[in-house]
């Protein structure tokens, strides 16, 4: 769990009322507002929605959600106008991967955006994660320090290397369970209509799972998921580090990869003591917990 020094002020992301409706038609996927002050807001990122623009991407961002939201915000306008790459980066201070869920934070003012840069790059942000891995640990906690690097023939992919970047990950195992409800699992697939052929070869391909709370030290792309791998604990789900047959056969019973940015503690530039938000498991991902097994 993650503890800062002194007094933490813990919120809990009450998602109810604060969050905006953007152009229905367009925003498909709405983030959800956990906090906001004349500094910062904190987000709740839906699983599905890309965070920056870029070239290569065709659909909406969160980036654009940004921009609207903040459209007749004076202090936001004049930031942008001032400051370049605070314009550039809709003041966000750091990413989510496309399927992963949970907590971003974007910056109001470019001066806010760089002391929190500034923190992310000293490493005492502290973000804590939540993945479901396949199989049980043999340490039920441990620290993952290993070079990472873009994988050599698929570019989309990173891998572990001594040539690679330097990337550390503190884990620690929450829950262990043994396997899979099948006849759950059957019941529910046959209410939506969906076809559960092949639904037996999952106590055969299974050998249990873990629940992990993982607290990256760095920052390097796919972190996480390559980390987990490396320790033949891929995240299920994981389209890109799993292998073929073991996502195929996750498919049934999750659907997207099982990581989510659970916590987020970091000292708040205005002062006073550190803060920590927390965003509650996606509903997703939590169902996809009530069909395995103790």
């Amino acid at each position: 769990m993650v503890r800062g020094k002194g007094c933490l002020s813990t919120i809990i992301a009450n998602m109810s009322e604060k969050t905006p409706v953007l152009d229905g038609h367009e925003f498909l996927l709405q983030p959800e507002v956990v906090f906001e002050d004349q500094d910062l807001l904190v987000l709740n990122k839906p699983a599905g929605l890309v965070v920056n623009r870029a070239s290569s991407v065709k659909q909406v961002t969160l980036q654009d959600w940004i921009d609207q939201y903040f459209a007749k915000n004076p202090d936001w306008e004049k930031g942008r106008g001032e400051d370049e790459v605070f314009a550039q980066r809709s003041g966000m201070i750091h990413r989510l991967d496309k399927d992963t869920s949970g907590l971003i934070l974007f910056a109001k003012r470019p001066e806010v955006m760089y002391q929190m840069m500034e923190q992310f790059q000293a490493r005492t942000v502290q973000k804590t994660y939540l993945a479901l891995a396949h199989e049980h640990f043999s340490d039920p906690e441990g620290i993952i320090e290993v070079g990472i690097r873009r994988h050599p023939q698929d570019r989309e992919r990173f891998s572990v290397s001594s040539e690679g970047r330097p990337s550390k990950t503190h884990y620690r195992v929450q829950r262990e369970f043994s396997g899979i409800d099948i006849k759950k699992l059957q019941e529910d697939l046959f209410s939506q209509g969906k076809d559960a052929k092949g639904i037996h070869q999952l106590s055969r391909i299974y050998q249990g799972f873990s629940l992990v709370e993982l607290q990256p030290k760095t920052g390097r792309t796919h972190q996480i998921r390559v980390h987990l791998q490396f320790l033949h604990h891929p995240i299920v789900g994981d389209e890109r580090y799993v292998g073929r047959k073991r996502y195929r056969i996750d498919q049934f019973w999750c659907p997207r990869q099982w990581l989510h940015a659970w916590k987020i503690a970091f000292s708040y530039p205005a002062g006073g003591p550190p803060r920590e938000y927390v965003a509650p498991i996606a509903a997703d991902l939590e169902k996809s917990l009530q069909f395995l097994t103790d």
